[in-house]
C-alpha cells in the first residue's frame, strides 16, 4: 500500500507550508521570488526548490496561503467501513482499522 505521505508532492506542500508559517509577512508571490534568488539547491536539491517555487507561484495564483487540509484518516475510515458493510464485508470484527486487514 503507497503511502499518501511519502511522495514527492507532499513533502513540497509541507516545506511550503512550513515557508510561509515562517514568514507570516510576506504573501506566497514575494517569498516565491526570494526563494528562488537565493536557494537555488535547498537542501542539496535544485528540483526540490524549483518545486517549491512552483508551489508557491500556484498559491499565488489561487489567492490562498495554505490550501485547505486534506480529509482525515478517521473520514475515510469511516467511508472505508460504509463501502465495506455495503458490499456484504465485516466489518465488526477483527482489527479496529480496515488498513489492518490488508
Amino acid at each position: 500500500m503507497s503511502r499518501l505521505w511519502d511522495t514527492p508532492e507532499f513533502w513540497v506542500r509541507t516545506e511550503t507550508d512550513e515557508l510561509l508559517r515562517e514568514y507570516p509577512g510576506s504573501d506566497a508571490r514575494s517569498l516565491a521570488t526570494s526563494f528562488a534568488e537565493t536557494s537555488a539547491s535547498y537542501d542539496g536539491d535544485p528540483a526540490f526548490a524549483r518545486d517549491i517555487v512552483a508551489e508557491l507561484h500556484k498559491r499565488a495564483d489561487a489567492g490562498v496561503r495554505l490550501w485547505p487540509e486534506p480529509i482525515g484518516l478517521a473520514s475515510l475510515e469511516h467511508e472505508v467501513r460504509d463501502l465495506m458493510t455495503a458490499e456484504g464485508g465485516e466489518t465488526e470484527d477483527g482489527p479496529p482499522l480496515w488498513w489492518q486487514r490488508i
